[in-house]
């Protein structure tokens, strides 16, 4: 299965303040755990950038640069 991670899922895992926090990151461990693949888009990546920034730091969007990159990871 193929599973589409839009912009609030992204942001929601690096962020611990978020409402949907804990629920992102047991999806992100569930999907990871049956070996299913994610997709996203380039403008969804640029949201992502984009929110973190300007709603958290620059040191945030980098762990997210660092968690898409293949082999990422979200701890």
């Amino acid at each position: 299965m193929i599973i589409f991670i839009d912009t609030g899922v992204f942001v929601a895992v690096h962020n611990a303040a978020d409402d949907n926090f804990k629920s992102a990151r047991l999806g992100f461990e569930k999907i990871k755990a049956r070996g299913e693949k994610m997709v996203t888009t380039d403008y969804v990546l640029h949201e992502v950038y984009t929110r973190l920034i300007t709603k958290m730091s620059y040191k945030t969007a980098m762990a997210f640069d660092a968690f898409v990159r293949p082999g990422g990871d979200a701890s």
